[in-house]
């Protein structure tokens, strides 16, 4: 049995203790209830994370075939606009597997910032980039207002970046076709005002009290799609871990949405910080071992990386990336971690106990894209993490970056 135990003390009129009230109360069943739900929302964080690794396995060669068709170009408009089609609903989907995994991280207190003094410009700027391709299917009117001078403050740019793009997509998915769309970013005072309006649908009253609670879906009943309810909540709570607030204000069905997001600034004189252009053209002449057991992912990716001016070859389990590793001697490994015989993790410990091995670059290219996974790479011996299906972009750079200081990082 568990028990709640209290006491109170019994006096006489003059203050002495003569006795005590002892009262027990048998909360079993609570406890039991407790534990219970704990044990629930433990393996609702587990099926997020093995979900998450599921889709992201298919996700990865379909990433690498469309780079591939846009590498030797689509031979007809149509075919052009299907690519574009593929590449744009892709990136939608890997979106909403980044948003399931965070909500698990959030909920578990375990989602980390990674803050340093960055100008809001370029989170803004990212966000743009992401978005651009829905307000150009949708054919909106995107009009911008943001000031010349910097706008220093404390935050991670990647996740600043994340909550304007998710308030930008919802403002795309919610206006009508040939809409309107306004980004502003104004310094008062001591803060960063970041304002998007739309000309969309609206906000019914009843609703906007509940926007921003988990799985909330207020745009349903307009024929839209409601996606997973999670966005906003996911937002609300990336900027209060920046001590930052969000306000969501619309008059109503039809009349259109305004957030205004509010971040502290930086107030010390500052230096404009240098910007180093990253090279975007492919790396050339690297030798890359690819393992990957499942074949689409690997083909894929065999055939992207060949074409970009690499030499390469596959592998299908660890244990055959450590034999073909030992005669072809590459540059680089692309390591996939759940895989037969020998998983990733244990590839990468035999590989940096041989000789020739203490050498290479290892990046984990996998499903598993938690923390923990990550930290697990980087005890395996792996310089880089990839999370599929990996950006193209980021993966070129850092091919081509290899010549520089070698630095384990978590992409």
């Amino acid at each position: 049995m568990v028990a709640l135990a209290h006491a109170n003390p019994l006096r006489n009129d003059a203050g002495e203790i003569v006795g005590a009230v002892n009262v027990l109360v048998n909360i079993t069943e609570r406890s039991l209830a407790e534990k219970e739900l704990k044990e629930t929302d433990k393996r609702k964080d587990e099926f997020l994370a093995v979900l998450a690794h599921e889709l992201r396995n298919p996700l990865s060669p379909i990433s690498s075939a469309v780079e591939i068709l846009h590498l030797i170009g689509a031979s007809s408009d149509e075919g052009q606009w299907a690519l574009s089609v593929i590449d744009r609903q892709m990136h939608h989907m890997t979106r909403l597997i980044d948003d399931l995994l965070d909500v698990a991280r959030i909920r578990g207190n375990k989602l980390d910032l990674r803050r340093e003094r960055m100008d809001m410009h370029e989170a803004l700027q990212a966000a743009v980039e992401t978005s651009a391709p829905l307000f150009k299917e949708a054919n909106h009117d995107f009009i911008t207002s943001l000031p010349a001078q910097p706008l220093y403050l404390n935050g991670d740019l990647v996740r600043l970046a994340q909550v304007i793009s998710n308030l930008l997509s919802n403002a795309a998915k919610y206006t009508p076709r040939g809409g309107r769309i306004w980004l502003s970013a104004v310094q008062q005072d001591t803060e960063v005002i970041i304002t998007i309006r739309d000309s969309g649908i609206g906000i019914s009253s009843n609703m906007l009290p509940l926007i921003f609670e988990m799985f909330t879906q207020g745009h349903h009943s307009h024929g839209t799609s409601g996606g997973l309810g999670i966005g906003l909540m996911l937002v609300k709570r990336l900027l209060d871990m920046h001590d930052g607030s969000i306000t969501i204000e619309s008059e109503g069905a039809g009349k259109g949405t305004t957030c205004t997001v509010r971040l502290p600034l930086l107030m010390e004189s500052v230096v404009r910080l240098v910007s180093v252009d990253e090279p975007t053209h492919a790396t050339q002449g690297l030798r890359i071992l690819i393992v990957d057991d499942n074949l689409d992912a690997a083909a894929t990716m065999d055939t992207m990386l060949t074409l970009q001016g690499n030499e390469t070859m596959v592998a299908h389990d660890g244990l055959e990336a450590i034999e073909k590793a030992a005669k072809y001697r590459p540059d680089v490994i692309l390591l996939d971690i759940g895989m037969p015989k020998m998983n990733g993790y244990e590839a990468a410990k035999a590989i940096r106990l041989l000789d020739w091995g203490k050498e290479v670059t290892l990046i984990a290219l996998t499903g598993w894209g938690q923390m923990s996974d990550k930290e697990l790479s980087s005890e395996a011996g792996f310089d880089y993490h990839l999370t599929k299906p990996a950006d193209v972009g980021v993966l070129t750079k850092l091919l081509y970056s290899l010549e520089g200081q070698k630095k384990y990082s978590h992409i």
